[in-house]
């Protein structure tokens, strides 16, 4: 398909992709307030620390008009796992809370390269821990609790599934991963990538671009053999039966496609319920916001609704 006319002006709007860590989040204020107004009113926001693995850990709590127990959403934010925050996913824990009827807590992890892994995925099931131990005090059904996470953020949420399952941790009614990273050999085994031909085919030229996302993830996993660990690289479980029922959105022009592709083959293979939402004309990060048009706002309704119906079911 033609690339979407609203990827296209996200693409005009774009960073470069060869942009200092430095740079990146110094742009990251304006990247706030450009998405300003696209933000969603909700009933309550609050923010708070929990104790985390080296000292206290940043959440905030968004709470929706209605009453009575509420699903429970973890948003781990993307960006590489080296940009990105809780102000810059601030849109989109709003437009969860509000498609889902959603107490959302969103996580200010530790990002590298300052803190490498396992820094994101340790700080991110410490916020999983606490959101379903504090469930009834949030207001929250604990048996629908979800993960969600978009990009890097996709990755640390199916990190989070896999580790819930093999740690007896939370039990998870779901997973909402958005053009995830799933498999990080590739930066260290190059043939690996050829499991992958979108990597190749979207390299460059739709925003994301493949080495960048190599460069990203050397700056989170500095160990080469950390690449094999499946709270590294979720692809890579010895097995994934018993997972949360899935809900994957990719992106037809982004290099993490056959990413997604892959995992939902995964799961389908292990019997987890998967639902893949495919979305042609679509680049990397074109996933919302709610009030915005065209297709990044359908891919959002969309998968919402198929959410919802999985919740439905808890």
């Amino acid at each position: 398909m033609p690339l979407d006319p609203t990827c296209k002006a996200m693409l005009a709007a774009a960073a470069p992709s060869d942009i200092s860590i430095a740079d990146f989040r110094a742009r990251e204020p304006a990247h706030v307030e450009a998405l300003r107004p696209f933000r969603q009113p909700v009933s309550r926001v609050d923010d708070q620390t929990v104790a985390g693995p080296e000292g206290d850990l940043p959440i905030r709590i968004y709470r929706p008009v209605e009453q009575g127990p509420r699903p429970l959403v973890l948003l781990v934010h993307g960006g590489g796992w080296v940009v990105g925050s809780i102000e810059t996913h601030d849109v989109m824990a709003r437009d969860l809370c509000v498609a889902l009827g959603a107490i959302v807590v969103s996580v200010e992890y530790r990002r590298a390269p300052e803190h490498p892994f396992p820094a994101a995925i340790d700080d991110a099931w410490a916020a999983l821990q606490w959101s379903a131990a504090h469930a009834s005090e949030l207001g929250a059904d604990e048996r629908r609790l979800l993960v969600a996470g978009d990009s890097a953020g996709g990755n640390l949420a199916a990190a989070l599934a896999i580790r819930a399952r093999d740690q007896s941790g939370p039990a998870l009614a779901a997973q909402l991963l958005i053009h995830p990273v799933v498999d990080l050999m590739a930066p260290f085994h190059p043939v690996a990538s050829t499991f992958y031909p979108s990597r190749q085919a979207n390299a460059e030229g739709y925003g994301a671009t493949s080495s960048q996302l190599e460069r990203y993830g050397r700056m989170y996993l500095p160990d080469a053999s950390q690449a094999a660990d499946p709270l590294a690289s979720p692809m890579l479980a010895a097995d994934h039966a018993g997972l949360a029922p899935a809900v994957i959105a990719i992106a037809e022009y982004d290099p993490l496609h056959d990413d997604g592709a892959a995992y939902a083959a995964k799961l389908e293979a292990a019997g987890v319920p998967v639902v893949l939402n495919r979305y042609e004309g679509a680049i990397h990060g074109a996933f919302g916001p709610a009030k915005s048009a065209g297709l990044p706002q359908r891919a959002f309704v969309e998968t919402m609704a198929d959410l919802n119906r999985i919740l439905a079911g808890a």
